[in-house]
Parts: structure tokens; C-alpha cells; sequence
């Protein structure tokens, strides 16, 4: 890795003068010669002697190619401006991995694996070590325009080259590249950031052809959506006691009332379940706000179940009988006759009513 982007003693004498212009470049790659290796002395007690500093500008598409399926990528933040990155390469990785886990570096080939979460926590104290070293060299030495880049913070987050390919803005980034020899040279490895070039902090490009570019990206990203049939309170004991076949009863109006839902929480429309084609599908009415409507008779049957059938009752349904020509049939015959009432008398001793007035 240290082939030809390596700067021998031979090629700076031979290399041609810079100007009076170039000294803030110049001036970074001393502070970075100076601060990167003194960093990752004090901190993991790792020989760190850095090859080459380069910096250049790249387009989005450009920095999207050049990472590696293996690079450790961070997201760079800083206020309102439009996000960068800062890549570590599989070799600066194993060698931060292995000097803090096994006290040295190997000279084996860095493993061919994606990087996980504990890679970026175990690699992140020094890479936020070396972004604020590098910045208080800048505010001393005055050239701290030349190093935007070191006014980004890293981020915790990880993202693997897909992610960050939904990230980044479209525009040119400025970027720097810090090629190392670490472990007395058992490893290669580099740091690269890539930042938005030409944004100050809070301000970000806003033009109708960015904000297309960036549409042109996002109506491809898949987004999940779920059809909520209905939420119910049901105890956990019945929960760890489902079965397949199990029914559970839901309410008649929620065949009317579907829930369309992005992530929990977040309603986005409501529908009417049905058929489509002989598929299950969803009718869409309304958006996620306001009232459920209420429930039609037709979504009510069809809400309701069938009742099962009584026994002895077979061949009731569908006989043809008339239900009003039924059979004539004698009266029950008592057990014994009934027996004489007595006399009630004449209510002789019943006083007289007062007469009603007209």
C-alpha cells in the first residue's frame, strides 16, 4: 500500500519548488506529520509514521468509488452544513484492533470481513485524538481555513458504502488522504476524510438542482409500510398460549378502518380492506388524521361469524315446507278434570262508590 503513493527522500529533492501560495498546504501536511504520530504514541504506545498527506478535490460519485467493502466509515457532522465522512481502510483497522487487543501489531494480511460495532468503539478514541489534535495545531499555526476539514465532528454512526452513497449530498468534497506505516511497518493503512467543500457552518446548498438530484435518490430508497387490522389488549398468558388455528375475535368496524403506518407511530393513511384480483388489498379513503368513519352494514356482516348449526336441524333448511300450513292437532288431554270453584257471593257488604261529577 506503500508503493507509489509513497514520498522517498529522492522525489521531495527533485520535486519542484512550491510557491508562496502552497504554504497552508504545506503547512498541513507538517502539522499532521507532527501531531498523528505523537497521538498515537501517547495513547496506544504505537509507532505511527505517516507516508504521504494528499488533499484534493472529489466529486460525490468519485468518493462513493473509491470506498472499500471492508472501510470503517463514519459520518462527519457539523452544525447545518451537509454531512462528510472519514474512512479508515481495512489495514488501519486491524492494526488499531490488534496493538489494543494483543499489545502489538501483526504482519498479517488484514482479514477479508465487513467491520462491526465493536471495531468503530475500540478504533474511535484515536481517530477523535487525531481530528482534535490536528484542530488546535491549525488555531495555533494560523492556517485553520486550510484544515475545514477538522472542524467536523465524527459521529458514532457507522454506514457501510450503500448508506453513505443515501447520505452524501451531490457537490465536490474536499478531501484528505494520511497514508501511515504503523507498527514499526508490519501494516499499511489510511485515513481519508471527505467533507463538503465550499459550506460554511449553517450554510448548505439549497438550489432546484440539487434538491432534484437529491429526490432522484430518495424515491428509490424502499420505505415499509403496515396495514394495521386493529390493536388489542390481550394478557400475556393468552399470548404464550397461541396456537395456529386460534381465532381472535377483532371488532366489526375494523374491517372499515385500516391503518396505513410508516414506522410506530406515524400514520400515513386509512383504508377499507378487501380483494383485489384475489389478493387481499387495501382501499385507500383518507389520510392518517382525524376520526375512523363509520362502519357500513356491509362491513359489519362481514365481520360477523357464522353460526354453527343446531343439531336435528338438517332438514329444516331448504324443505320447501309452507311455515304456514301447519298440521292440525287435537288438544292435550289433562290428567285429571278440573275441579269446581266455589261461590264468590254478591259483594253485598262492598260500600257504595261516590257518584262522578258531570
Amino acid at each position: 500500500m506503500a508503493g507509489s503513493d509513497t514520498m522517498t527522500p529522492l522525489r521531495r529533492m527533485l520535486a519542484p519548488r512550491r510557491h508562496a501560495a502552497d504554504h497552508a498546504p504545506n503547512a498541513v501536511e507538517q502539522a499532521v506529520r507532527t501531531v498523528f504520530p505523537r497521538v498515537a504514541d501517547d495513547l496506544l504506545d504505537l509507532t505511527a509514521a505517516v507516508q504521504v498527506v494528499s488533499s484534493r478535490r472529489s466529486e460525490r460519485d468519485d468518493v462513493i468509488q473509491a470506498l472499500g467493502n471492508n472501510d470503517l466509515i463514519f459520518l462527519m457532522t457539523r452544525n447545518a452544513s451537509p454531512p462528510g465522512i472519514c474512512v479508515l481502510d481495512a489495514g488501519l483497522v486491524s492494526a488499531l484492533v490488534e496493538v489494543q487487543t494483543t499489545g502489538s501489531v501483526s504482519t498479517a494480511t488484514p482479514p477479508e470481513r465487513l467491520v462491526t460495532r465493536t471495531d468503530s468503539i475500540i478504533v474511535s478514541g484515536v481517530v477523535d485524538q487525531w481530528i482534535a489534535a490536528i484542530g488546535e495545531a491549525a488555531q495555533e499555526g494560523g492556517f485553520t481555513p486550510a484544515l475545514s476539514i477538522f472542524r467536523f465532528l465524527r459521529s458514532p454512526a457507522i454506514m457501510d458504502k450503500r448508506a453513505t452513497a443515501l447520505t452524501l449530498d451531490p457537490g465536490m468534497f474536499q478531501t484528505l488522504r494520511i497514508a501511515m506505516s504503523l507498527g514499526d511497518g508490519a501494516k499499511d493503512g489510511a485515513l481519508t476524510f471527505y467533507v463538503p467543500d465550499g459550506g460554511d457552518a449553517g450554510q448548505s446548498s439549497t438550489s432546484p438542482d440539487r434538491a432534484e438530484a437529491l429526490r432522484a435518490q430518495l424515491m428509490d430508497v424502499p420505505a415499509t409500510m403496515n396495514a394495521v387490522l386493529a390493536r388489542l389488549p390481550i394478557k400475556l398468558s393468552r399470548v404464550l398460549s397461541l396456537n395456529v388455528g386460534d381465532v381472535i375475535s377483532v371488532p366489526g368496524q375494523a374491517l372499515g378502518d385500516i391503518m396505513l403506518e410508516g414506522k410506530p407511530g406515524q400514520n400515513i393513511a386509512r383504508g377499507k380492506l378487501g380483494q383485489l384480483q384475489g389478493a387481499r388489498a387495501v382501499r385507500l379513503h383518507s389520510d392518517g388524521s382525524g376520526p375512523a368513519p363509520r362502519p357500513t352494514l356491509a362491513d359489519l356482516g362481514a365481520a360477523m361469524p357464522k353460526l354453527p348449526r343446531l343439531a336435528g336441524m338438517d332438514g329444516v333448511r331448504n324443505s320447501g315446507a309452507d311455515p304456514t300450513a301447519l298440521p292440525e292437532t287435537a288438544p292435550p288431554e289433562l290428567a285429571s278434570p278440573m275441579p269446581e270453584l266455589p261461590d264468590i257471593g254478591d259483594f253485598s257488604d262492598l260500600p257504595e262508590l261516590p257518584a262522578i261529577a258531570d
